[in-house]
């Protein structure tokens, strides 16, 4: 029996506001990115296993891969409700999964997410220790896992560079790396003003590949697959390494 006393799943509630909204007038996909990372950040902070918890362990949480299907995007104003939990341990990886509701209770979207431990001075992964493994082994949450991360995107063919973003001060995250949530938005952008008017995205997978410092200068490519299907790239400009790949569906 999971511990009564352990908040295995958290449940935070937002109001859309317009610097998060689109000409549209409806929140943002970054943006749904961002609040659900916070909401994340509320509960591990209560399970006391958040980067200041595991700092004197020389440890730190790692973002592998989010996988999100979005059914509906709120609009300015719409109060949303964003239920998360931690839904299974496997290896050395750790799995949380997200629904978005809004005030009737529809599901607007859900995402699934795949973590690890990177000891932060060697930069690799380390295995789980137990304590933690057992606390976020999602035993005692009645819930089904949404369907996991593919382990594998389609492969690149003739992908089209579109620009060069850098690594600015207020791109950074508290780790002095990339936010997880500026790799979105400069993939996303690699799309031009017209589609992005007259299309709303349905899924979005992204694998985060290498971690991306100050001032480093990125490629922003992306390929079409046709039928409204996208991989993007973002790789370094300085050695060619790929530092995050996607695959976006849209209507």
């Amino acid at each position: 029996m999971q511990n009564a006393s352990i908040p295995i799943s958290h449940t935070a509630s937002y109001v859309v506001r317009t610097s998060e909204i689109d000409q549209h007038k409806k929140l943002t996909v970054p943006a749904l990115f961002q609040l659900m990372h916070e909401t994340a950040m509320q509960h591990v902070l209560q399970l006391k296993l958040s980067v200041w918890d595991l700092e004197s362990s020389g440890m730190a949480w790692v973002l592998m891969r989010q996988k999100t299907r979005i059914h509906s995007l709120p609009k300015l104003g719409d109060s949303i409700r964003i239920f998360t939990y931690p839904s299974g341990f496997e290896k050395l990886f750790t799995y949380r999964d997200y629904y978005v509701y809004n005030e009737q209770g529809d599901c607007l979207a859900e995402a699934t997410t795949t973590w690890l431990l990177m000891d932060t001075q060697s930069r690799r992964a380390v295995k789980m220790p137990e304590n933690i493994a057992a606390l976020l082994s999602g035993q005692g949450l009645e819930i089904p896992c949404l369907t996991r991360c593919d382990n594998r995107l389609p492969p690149f063919s003739k992908p089209k560079l579109i620009y060069t973003p850098k690594a600015g001060w207020f791109d950074l995250d508290f780790n002095d790396h990339l936010n997880n949530v500026v790799y979105v938005k400069w993939m996303l952008e690699s799309l031009s003003e017209d589609f992005l008017r007259s299309h709303s995205i349905k899924d979005f997978q992204i694998h985060y590949k290498l971690e991306v410092g100050p001032e480093e200068i990125l490629h922003a490519e992306i390929e079409a697959l046709g039928n409204n299907e996208y991989l993007h790239r973002l790789s370094r400009s300085s050695d060619g390494k790929e530092t995050a790949i996607a695959h976006s569906i849209w209507s």
